[in-house]
């Protein structure tokens, strides 16, 4: 099952993403992949946490343009084939994933094999995520509560 977490921006969605991983890293073979966000005066910088641990910058923002490191996302996508993982969590799909770039090659494989997964969306991006990966069986949650209540 796809699960799409949506919600606002600055909303918690990374912080409930990390409650979920650790709820879920005993109960399935899991592959998570989560961006932790550091904010300075002029800057914000992503950094990518798989399975809970803090593996490298993923994002930069410097003033208002966008840097994304595209060899920590390959590196990401061949982690997805180390063990046979059976639930994925991706925090989060974006512009970048709709322009064929970051988290998109590791989405595309979830996807196209049919993988349980919850995939971080914000709500304005909402539909046209749905529509640009073609999703036809998915669930739309708010809570990471309503994800849980369906995996027990």
């Amino acid at each position: 099952m796809i699960y799409i977490y949506s919600s606002s921006i600055n909303s918690g969605k990374t912080t409930a993403l990390s409650r979920l991983n650790n709820y879920l890293k005993t109960r399935r073979k899991l592959c998570s992949f989560l961006s932790i966000k550091k904010e300075y005066k002029n800057k914000r910088e992503y950094f990518l946490y798989i399975n809970g641990e803090k593996f490298s910058k993923i994002v930069e923002v410097v003033n208002g343009k966008l840097y994304y490191f595209e060899k920590v996302f390959e590196i990401a996508y061949k982690f997805c084939f180390f063990y046979p993982f059976d639930f994925f969590i991706i925090d989060e799909a974006g512009y970048l994933e709709l322009d064929k770039k970051g988290f998109y090659r590791i989405i595309k494989y979830i996807i196209d094999n049919d993988k349980d997964c919850v995939i971080c969306v914000r709500d304005f991006l909402l539909k046209d995520f749905i529509s640009f990966y073609k999703i036809k069986n998915y669930l739309i949650v708010n809570e990471i509560g309503e994800i849980k209540k369906c995996l027990k």
